[in-house]
């Protein structure tokens, strides 16, 4: 078994602090959220990216925002992924949560990868990374022929194309497309520019991602 000291210091240290630095008001929270359980009313599916600091580009705090993170903030199609559709679904009926965000980024590796893998061709076979990309396609091909028509930036629009790609798919989960029926769930694209910090969010009248 691997022992605590192998696990760098400074992050142990960082830890001590940060808890001998809550507020008495953090740490009534803590202990509220411990023992009461938690409500949070937002969803996010973002990308692991270490770069996204989720839910602090929100400045909400802990109990709030219900997160899953995977390669590329991906939702595939439903049935192709059952730790998605339980997590969507716990979301959903368990939590109750009024919002669901799908949340890309700039300079996005999962992204990228996908790019390289669909440009040459190659199999998926024997890469879990490359098998779970592979539902990108459609988004890739959309962003090929955006990418020569309006002659914008290939990267950018594939990782925006993404998004909204995952956000089709969502819908049709059926504990998604219930609770939309029932009127207390939407769902919201994002993009973040992480050299800004900005976020850009789907207006879906104009289709465009415009920064908050």
């Amino acid at each position: 078994m691997t022992q605590n000291a192998d696990f760098p210091k400074n992050y142990i240290e960082g830890h001590q602090n940060w808890v001998e630095g809550l507020s008495e008001s953090e740490s009534s929270l803590y202990q509220h959220l411990g023992r009461e359980g938690q409500t949070p009313t937002v969803m996010v599916i973002a990308c692991c990216d270490s770069r996204k600091m989720v839910p602090d580009m929100f400045n909400a705090g802990p109990g709030e925002f219900f997160v899953l993170r995977n390669i590329a903030n991906l939702v595939p199609p439903q049935g192709h992924d059952n730790g998605m559709a339980a997590a969507v679904e716990f979301g959903v009926n368990a939590f109750k949560v009024q919002h669901i965000i799908v949340m890309g980024h700039a300079s996005c590796g999962g992204v990228a990868a996908s790019a390289s893998h669909f440009e040459a061709g190659d199999a998926s076979e024997g890469s879990q990374t490359l098998t779970w990309l592979s539902a990108l396609k459609p988004a890739y091909e959309a962003s090929k022929v955006i990418a020569e028509t309006e002659d914008a930036d290939f990267s950018t629009t594939f990782e925006k194309q993404a998004v909204k790609m995952s956000l089709d798919n969502l819908s049709g989960y059926a504990p998604v497309e219930a609770a939309i029926k029932e009127g207390r769930l939407s769902l919201h694209g994002f993009w973040f520019d992480i050299e800004t910090a900005r976020l850009h969010l789907l207006d879906t009248a104009s289709d465009q991602f415009n920064p908050l």
